[in-house]
């Protein structure tokens, strides 16, 4: 097929009108050039049952950031190095831990300082702006051990969730909050259903 140069020279400026409008929509729509602070929250699973012996297991959760962008958890687009980045105002690893924390607590589980240590390296906690329409899309990537008393490790997981907020209108902080709690969400649920990491509990509480 025969392509005009005057073709080309048209789809350029339709390519270089639709950057323009797409800048302008970033920027003035949604401030795109500010920072966005969000506050992570983490809301317990439903119809949890509790876990037959749990009440005899003692754990403590920890968490360490190991994200290589520890500065944010998101960005309001990539097209121009300026457009502002989303920032977390909690702590990411405090906020992972209670979430772990909680859920085992509800299946009976003990927490206290003394017992199974249940270790979670945050390797990704981020949301990116995708598609068209577009859409927030969230990852938390964690890698779950489990150590008994003597600092043996007994279990290993990587577990990835992830969290998508549709029609999004607006790159704003508070869509990708909706996506970065529902990736939160998804991590800590395929840990604690997982049959191997409750096993594990028990088995590094005999060790």
């Amino acid at each position: 097929m025969k392509v005009e140069r005057g073709d080309c020279y048209m789809n350029r400026s339709r390519l270089s009108i639709f950057g323009t409008l797409l800048l302008g929509i970033i920027v003035l729509n949604g401030c795109g050039v500010k920072k966005d602070y969000i506050t992570i929250n983490y809301t317990p699973l439903s119809g949890v049952q509790g876990v037959s012996g749990a009440e005899a297991v003692t754990v403590k959760v920890q968490a360490v950031d190991e994200r290589k962008n520890k500065e944010s958890v998101g960005k309001k687009g990539y097209e121009y190095d300026f457009l502002g980045a989303i920032i977390a105002q909690n702590d990411i690893t405090d906020t992972v831990a209670k979430a772990i924390q909680s859920e085992l607590q509800l299946r009976g589980f003990i927490v206290g300082e003394d017992g199974v240590v249940i270790l979670s390296q945050i390797t990704r906690f981020y949301n990116e702006f995708r598609g068209f329409p577009e859409k927030a899309v969230a990852e938390v990537n964690m890698n779950i051990q489990v150590k008994n008393g003597g600092g043996h490790i007994v279990f290993t997981k990587v577990v990835t969730g992830e969290g998508v907020k549709s029609g999004v209108m607006l790159r704003t902080g508070e869509n990708a909050k909706v996506a970065l709690d529902a990736a939160l969400k998804d991590a800590v649920r395929q840990l604690v259903d997982d049959e191997a990491f409750i096993t594990a509990l028990f088995k590094a509480a005999q060790t």
